[in-house]
Order: C-alpha cells, then structure tokens, then sequence
C-alpha cells in the first residue's frame, strides 16, 4: 500500500513485538492478492494463514509497504512477500487474541472471487463470501 496515512504497517509491527515480548506465536491470515508472492501450495486458496514467528522464518521484514521472509512449504524454502492490504488479522496462536483488519476486496489486486463463484456481502465490519 503507497498510502503513508494508514496505520495498519505500524500497528501489525507493534503487536508483534508484542508477541515476541509475550512468548507467544503470531500468525496472520491472508486475503488472497496477485501481488503477494506465495508459494504454489497457498497461493490460490482464496484465504491462508501463515505462522510469522521467528521459529517459522527467517530474514522477517516489516516494511511499510509490505511484510516479507523466508518459510519452507513442503520441504522447500520460499521468499514471501505479503501487501498489508490483504492482511484481515494478526494474532496469537495461543488464544486467538489479537487485530482484526476491514479487507477493502476494492482495493485488491484479485479476481479469485469473481472467477470462483463467490458473493461478497459486506456490513459494517463484517465481511461475509458466499459461493453462488
């Protein structure tokens, strides 16, 4: 995101330094984006969560316009790249606590749920994908 008002790149990196000073295991869930860069395995599925800890990565990078490191999938190592666009939560794996993020479908470079046969209903702050 190339929009410096939003505090979404600020708060991610601040609760995970608050996991690491908790001991507890961040994990983000994914909305699907073309421009994230995943492995095959993950990459089409339409939402994925991933384990950011640094047991699970290596080389984590919380940039501002996006969140990358380095995670084996299947055996393999792979360089992910994340837009904070399509970041709907962090939280802990521990007890589920954490920030949960409005998912702008809009604004993402996707069309994994027009081609898949997905509704998107959205209120307020929920969002709600209905296969039609």
């Amino acid at each position: 995101m190339n929009n410096n008002k939003t505090l979404k790149p600020y708060l991610i990196n601040a609760f995970y330094t608050w996991t690491m000073d908790n001991k507890t295991t961040p994990l983000i869930e994914v909305a699907f984006d073309i421009y994230n860069e995943l492995p095959n395995s993950v990459s089409a599925e339409p939402m994925v969560v991933l384990n950011i800890h640094p047991d699970a990565t290596k080389n984590i990078l919380l940039g501002k316009n996006s969140l990358e490191f380095e995670a084996m999938f299947s055996g393999s190592e792979f360089k992910v790249k994340i837009t904070y666009e399509s970041i709907q939560k962090i939280f802990t794996k521990e007890d589920g606590y954490g920030l949960e993020f409005t998912v702008d479908y809009d604004k993402l470079k996707t069309n994994y749920l027009a081609s898949s046969g997905h509704q998107i209903i959205q209120k307020k702050h929920l969002t709600l994908i209905k296969k039609t």
